[in-house]
C-alpha cells in the first residue's frame, strides 16, 4: 500500500515553486525545456488548471441559468489576473506602482459591485425557477392563469 500523502523528496517544493513562476514569465517555458514528455504533460495540466482557478465547466446546466453563475467566475477571473499583474510591477518605479494602485482600486470596487449584482441576480432567478416549479407542480393550468393574471395585476395595476 502507498503512503499518504506521498513524500516529496527534499527541496521538491521549491524546485516546482521555480518552475511554475518560470512557466508563468515564458509561457514556452514547457516546449524549451528538457524535461521528460510525460513530466511536461502533467506540468502542462497543472498550469492550465491552476489557470482556470476554481472553474469547472458546467456541461449539464443550461445556459439561461447558469449565466449568472459565469458572470460571477469571470469577475473573479479578472480579480486573480489583478492581483497577479501586482507581482510583477517594477517597485522601483514608484509612478507606475501608483497608477496601478488608483486603477486597482477602481476596478476591485467595480468587480465586487459586478459579483453583488451577479448574486442577487442569481438568487433573484433561483426564486423564479423555484416558484414556477411549484405552480406547475401544485396548480392546475386554470389556477396557473388566475395567480399569474393576479401577479400581473400587483405589479402593473392598472392606472
Amino acid at each position: 500500500m502507498s503512503e499518504f500523502p506521498p513524500a516529496l523528496p527534499p527541496g521538491a517544493a521549491k524546485k516546482l515553486a521555480v518552475i511554475l513562476q518560470c512557466i508563468e514569465a515564458d509561457p514556452d517555458f514547457l516546449e524549451l525545456c528538457p524535461y521528460p514528455a510525460d513530466d511536461v504533460a502533467v506540468l502542462q495540466q497543472f498550469t492550465s488548471a491552476a489557470a482556470e482557478g476554481e472553474d469547472f465547466v458546467e456541461e449539464d446546466i443550461p445556459e439561461e441559468t447558469n449565466k449568472w453563475g459565469r458572470l460571477e467566475r469571470e469577475s473573479n477571473k479578472l480579480f486573480k489576473m489583478l492581483t497577479n499583474f501586482s507581482s510583477k510591477l517594477d517597485s522601483k518605479d514608484n509612478a507606475e506602482t501608483m497608477a496601478y494602485f488608483r486603477t486597482a482600486t477602481s476596478l476591485l470596487d467595480k468587480i465586487v459591485g459586478i459579483q453583488e449584482r451577479a448574486a442577487n441576480l442569481k438568487q433573484i432567478n433561483l426564486f423564479h425557477e423555484t416558484v414556477l416549479t411549484v405552480m406547475e407542480d401544485v396548480l392546475d393550468a386554470g389556477q396557473r392563469t388566475e395567480v399569474m393574471n393576479r401577479l400581473k395585476a400587483a405589479i402593473k395595476p392598472e392606472v
